[in-house]
């Protein structure tokens, strides 16, 4: 890493919303850098949900962990391959 990376927070999380963008409340390319990134952000509201590359536009070996509720929870997306055919 050590280029810019959006950096977004959300009234609702991106996912349920269908259109328009006023759950958006912040989002901004930031420099991010490899280790522990601290970002100050001043808003006029509390966000519920914040992320990083928010809407998926670099490759990403786990997608559903870019975006954070504020009480600390994921909404983690994983997909499980079916099972390889035993009777060759």
């Amino acid at each position: 890493v050590g280029y810019a990376i959006d950096i977004g927070l959300f009234a609702q999380h991106p996912d349920d919303v269908i259109e328009g963008d006023n759950h958006v409340l912040l989002l901004e390319r930031r420099a991010v850098r490899e280790g522990k990134n601290v970002f100050e952000l001043v808003l006029d509201a509390a966000p519920k949900f914040g992320g990083i590359d928010p809407y998926n536009k670099l490759i990403d070996r786990v997608s559903g962990d870019n975006i954070i509720s504020t009480d600390g929870t994921f909404r983690m997306q994983f997909f499980q391959a079916n099972p390889p055919d035993e009777a060759f």
